[in-house]
């Protein structure tokens, strides 16, 4: 190799490692234009081995710092602020309706102080009480999507039940007027106003969850009348 083709590979070698050698200078603390943020996510399953984060609540806590997330989703992912983006030990709370409460006490939680930051996979277990109902919850996502009404919006329930129980549901609204639900699809109405639309076990109708909804009757946005929803307080 001659003289020509050495500079050549040396100065593909300094741009190749430039790059590698500015992260470095950022993970050592000379600057950070982007912090990474760690995140547990939260792997919630009973005890036959079934998704059971939805209707579950996660609590992440390491001294005076406490964070709770609920789950909507077969994973739970809690993302720890507040200038967390070490690396730590934290303890981890799950509890679910007729479960037992799931406690961890030492979560490793991976941070970095810049970059992407992976995220720590834990698995936790919930198990069915004793003497558990066969319908136990009805879970209604709150983050419940804007609301165009030329557009009914679909609206998934979660029913925990029994596999031998029936996992449909009823829907009521408190004014159909301002908001209404038909097939499982929510819309809104001429009225203006709030209402609360109601999601019932079909098989066991004391179980139940509900959506506050927030209609803007004749009002109009660029393609229909519109509205809002948020859960229930």
């Amino acid at each position: 190799m001659g003289m020509p083709d050495r500079l050549l590979m040396l100065r593909l070698s300094l741009v190749l490692l430039l790059p590698l050698l500015g992260s470095a200078c950022e993970i050592a603390g000379v600057s950070c234009s982007r912090p990474g943020i760690p995140s547990v996510v939260a792997q919630v399953r009973n005890q036959f081995g079934k998704p059971a984060a939805i209707g579950s609540v996660v609590t992440i806590r390491k001294r005076g710092y406490v964070l709770t997330r609920e789950g909507f989703h077969d994973s739970l992912r809690v993302w720890l602020e507040d200038g967390h983006n070490e690396d730590g030990v934290f303890e981890l709370f799950a509890v679910k309706p007729w479960h037992e409460d799931a406690y961890i006490r030492q979560v490793y939680v991976l941070g970095d102080a810049c970059g992407v930051v992976s995220p720590t996979q834990v698995d936790v277990t919930l198990e069915l009480l004793p003497g558990a109902p066969p319908v136990r919850q009805v879970v209604l996502d709150p983050n419940a999507p804007f609301l165009d009404c030329s557009f009914p919006t679909p609206l998934t329930p979660h029913v925990e039940a029994d596999d031998s129980v029936s996992k449909s549901v009823t829907w009521l609204s408190r004014d159909t007027a301002i908001a209404r639900v038909s097939d499982g699809r929510l819309s809104c109405g001429s009225k203006p106003g709030t209402t609360y639309v109601v999601a019932l076990a079909a098989a066991d109708p004391s179980v139940r969850d509900s959506l506050e909804v927030e209609g803007i009757g004749g009002a109009y946005g660029p393609t229909g009348p519109f509205g809002t929803a948020k859960p229930h307080p």
